[in-house]
């Protein structure tokens, strides 16, 4: 590459951050924070059939949730770098 030249990828994460599209935080960083800011805000909103209304999950609970499935990991001696598979119907 010649000397003072960027390249396109360097221009092109650049632009990206300057949108806001990439940032420094995790995907576990944002959830995290807005369930601290909103932890009564609507996270999910699901709908079955059959039902007429919805089920509705808060940032709070999913964190609540996220917490206690961790803790069930520790408990099973899951360690950094093993493998964890779940299978959802």
């Amino acid at each position: 590459m010649t000397p003072g030249r960027r390249t396109v990828r360097a221009e092109t994460e650049e632009e990206y951050r300057r949108r806001g599209w990439w940032r420094d935080e995790t995907l576990l960083d944002a959830f995290l924070g807005r369930a601290a800011a909103q932890p009564d805000a609507p996270a999910v909103v699901s709908y079955h059939a059959g039902r007429l209304e919805p089920e509705r999950h808060t940032y709070g609970e999913l964190e609540r949730l996220s917490r206690r499935c961790a803790a069930a990991l520790i408990d099973l001696d899951v360690q950094p770098g093993d493998a964890v598979s779940v299978q959802l119907p």
